[in-house]
């Protein structure tokens, strides 16, 4: 057992009253919070100074739902990630709160059963008190999580059900244990709502340790009606095994006049004698945003009419959403995580209740590789050029281009002692496309794309010749517009560790040192490869 987490006995829970599973929520006891102390709670919470990115996807893959907790003097998030068909479940870690380390998957695709392709978890049980240790709380001896899961490959595809998994160690980078019983929710049941009957998304558990609802264990979620309308519920449990409903409408709606628009994501603090609940909307107002709602018991929620907490910005990482939260007060600051949506594609950001210098650009590299550009975030290769920008282009990736007459370049690490693979991507349906590949000003090919492999990427290799690189830790890349062509987009620019054997086949004409060459002649530097993954 991790002595740095807290190890509770499990409780024993009384039975809950039946009446408390069908009555709605709107009828049970609970007071409005007051304007006064509303207004108390948002200047508690919030976070005025845009810190910026500090998770992003491998191979520029979309991230999402932050949950963090702390383990002794580290601190650890759950995050989930678009991997390729579905959501997989990953661990990071941090000194600071500002600086993360992807350590790899805790919940991969299982191919099979009811949450075959999907895998979206979140922390549960975490110490909800505001300001509080921040440490995960084991119940019978173990730490647990929620997560969707779903059977069908895709974005978010409906249905998806509500389960549960569990570790006896959850700073360790491994697969969590699911329970036997899942899906512990699901719009199959016969006990399910109005408002959750297309589908269950996100949730999270807190361990009310008072049994305010006759149960330690409450769970609240967003649920879906076919229309695509989201409003958050609840449940409760007393094993977190066998979990019911409570009530029989949601506790958080926004939108109602029109019937549409999402509240979701929720995260549950203990403020004082509050609980505070962080939610995200979109849709039924003018930004995606975080905002906030209170209350006394639980059940009766007094919704925030203010300033959201996050809201898109000019900030270019979040220019289109800012929403999904997770918050926390270490040591006197607010730390606001959330899911922001911009020039970056989708990533985690962070703002803070106090300013922080901006994070410095870190590489994150892939396994096999001395050096690759992530070109949706490409700060740390140094990124030059003109008449050039970056844009969401084909399957969600993203490029970077030149117009006519424009360049741009990047710097990427190489051997210095012998020669080097330079591997780009592009996207092999572009029209009319044509440029020259430039290192440190020194031309290696002549390169065009034309509908050459349409609804593919293609990746392109090139020899980097030895004394290009003699002596050199780095070398400046640079693609050139030419002929009053566009230069790009490159979706991918990397240097492979090792040279590989790889199939020679016919590939895209090649024109190297402004000559044309034929496809297959001895001597061409470039091989047309299987798209990049």
């Amino acid at each position: 057992m991790f002595a740095c987490l807290r190890n509770e006995r499990a409780v024993t829970s009384r039975l809950l009253p039946m009446l408390m599973l069908v009555v709605s929520p709107s009828v049970l006891l609970g007071a409005d919070v007051s304007a006064e102390r509303m207004r108390q709670v948002y200047d508690a919470v919030k976070t005025p100074f845009k810190y910026g990115v500090v998770i992003r996807g491998e191979d520029h893959k979309p991230v999402d739902c932050p949950s963090v907790f702390r383990c002794g003097q580290k601190w650890y998030m759950i995050y989930v990630c678009m991997n390729q068909v579905g959501y997989e479940t990953h661990l990071a870690e941090s000194n600071d709160l500002l600086s993360w380390k992807p350590l790899g998957k805790i919940m991969s695709f299982r191919k099979q059963g009811w949450d075959a392709w999907q895998a979206d978890g979140g922390v549960a049980l975490c110490d909800p008190t505001w300001g509080g240790s921040c440490e995960l709380q084991s119940y019978d001896g173990k730490y647990w999580l929620s997560y969707i899961g779903g059977a069908l490959q895709g974005y978010e595809p409906d249905p998806l059900a509500i389960g549960i998994a569990w570790t006896r160690t959850p700073t360790a980078v491994h697969e969590w244990t699911r329970i036997a019983e899942n899906p512990v929710l699901s719009r199959e049941q016969p006990d399910v709502r109005e408002f959750e009957k297309e589908t269950l998304y996100k949730s999270q558990i807190i361990w009310d340790k008072t049994e305010t609802l006759g149960a330690p264990f409450v769970m609240y979620y967003n649920g879906k009606l076919r229309g695509g309308y989201e409003r958050i519920g609840m449940a409760v449990s007393k094993d977190m095994l066998h979990w019911q409903r409570l009530g029989r409408e949601p506790v958080i709606a926004n939108g109602e006049s029109k019937q549409q628009g999402i509240s979701g994501d929720p995260q549950i603090v203990r403020m004082g004698d509050l609980w505070v609940m962080f939610y995200f909307g979109a849709y039924w107002g003018p930004t995606i945003c975080d905002t906030f709602a209170c209350s006394t018991d639980l059940v009766h929620w007094t919704k925030w009419t203010g300033p959201n907490l996050t809201e898109p910005t000019d900030k270019p990482w979040d220019k289109n959403a800012a929403h999904k939260p997770w918050l926390l007060k270490h040591d006197g600051v607010v730390y606001h995580f959330y899911c922001a949506c911009g020039d970056k594609g989708r990533v985690i950001a962070l703002a803070t209740s106090k300013e922080f210098p901006p994070p410095r650009p870190v590489k994150q590299i892939p396994a096999g590789c001395l050096d690759a550009v992530h070109v949706s975030d490409d700060e740390a290769w140094e990124p030059q050029g003109e008449q050039t920008s970056t844009g969401g282009g084909s399957e969600g990736r993203v490029y970077r281009h030149a117009l006519p007459g424009g360049w741009f370049s990047w710097k990427l690490n190489v051997q210095p002692v012998q020669a080097n693979r330079l591997v780009c991507t592009y996207w092999g349906g572009d029209p009319d496309r044509a440029f020259d590949i430039l290192i440190d000003g020194v031309k290696l090919a002549r390169q065009t794309v034309n509908h050459d492999r349409p609804g593919q990427f293609i990746d392109v290799e090139y020899t980097i010749p030895a004394e290009l690189t003699k002596g050199k830790a780095a070398v400046t890349v640079k693609f050139q517009s030419r002929a009053g062509k566009v230069a790009g987009g490159v979706y991918g620019c990397r240097i492979p560790l090792t040279a590989a054997e790889l199939p020679q086949r016919k590939i895209i004409p090649a024109i190297i040192g402004g000559k044309d060459v034929p496809s297959e002649s001895p001597g061409t530097n470039r091989t047309l490869l299987p798209a990049a993954k």
